[in-house]
Formats: structure tokens, C-alpha cells, sequence
């Protein structure tokens, strides 16, 4: 079977996203590295074989997503914050699995579009609730 290099290429960014963002580690999102890699998956690999090329391809994902990460340099300024969380407004979830780290001295900016949670956050942050 081949596949077409515009759907290849959309499917190792939706790959490499999942890892990434760490999809697998909360176990109700278990099913949605399945969900949305699957149906690429079933263009190039019989039915027989989909469940073990799916748990390879996850694994080949995570092992280049670790090799990939850019190595922090140490400037030698306190860390104010690293950490991840979630954060909600309401009912709806702004950010989920995020990773935050700020460092003292350095300046920094929130770019976001209306109702994306930058004064949830800003809030969240100057009452000590992340």
C-alpha cells in the first residue's frame, strides 16, 4: 500500500502531538492516540498486524519526541516556577497537561485570541492557585 506524502506528513504531526503533549499519561485519553492514528494506520497496514504497527509507531513517537527536546541551558536565575498543570474556567478547560516554567528577570508574554484563559491564568497565577 502507499500512501499519499500530504496525508503521511498530517498523520506523523498528529503522531508526534499526542506525544508530546503527553497524551497517554491520563487514562481517559488512552483511546484517543487510537482513535486518531488508527485510521492512517489502516491505509498501510493489513488488519492483522494494525494493533502491533499502532504500539510501535507510539513508541518510535516517544523515543524521537525525548531525542528532539532542546537541552535547557542553566543561566544561573531562579526558577519562580516549573511545573505542569491544568486549568479550568468553569466547566471548560483552558489548558490541560501544560508546562510552565518561569525564570526571575527574564520577560515574558501571553499571546492568545478572546476567551483563550490569559486572565484565568494571569489570576490563577497572582493568587498562587497553579
Amino acid at each position: 500500500k502507499t500512501i499519499e506524502p500530504t496525508l503521511l506528513k498530517y498523520a506523523a504531526d498528529v503522531c508526534i502531538s499526542l506525544v508530546l503533549n503527553d497524551i497517554l499519561s491520563d487514562d481517559n485519553l488512552v483511546s484517543v492516540w487510537d482513535e486518531l492514528v488508527k485510521p492512517f494506520l489502516v491505509t498501510v497496514v493489513s488488519e492483522d498486524k494494525l494493533d502491533a504497527a499502532n504500539k510501535k509507531l507510539y513508541a518510535e513517537c516517544q523515543f524521537y519526541a525525548k531525542a528532539n527536546e532542546v537541552a535547557e541551558e542553566d543561566d544561573g536565575t531562579e526558577n519562580l516556577c516549573d511545573f505542569k498543570f491544568t486549568l479550568a474556567y468553569g466547566s471548560k478547560i483552558l489548558l490541560h497537561n501544560t508546562n510552565l516554567k518561569l525564570k526571575r528577570g527574564h520577560r515574558y508574554g501571553l499571546l492568545g485570541g478572546n476567551d483563550s484563559g490569559k486572565s484565568t491564568l494571569m489570576r490563577s497565577m497572582a493568587a498562587g492557585q497553579l
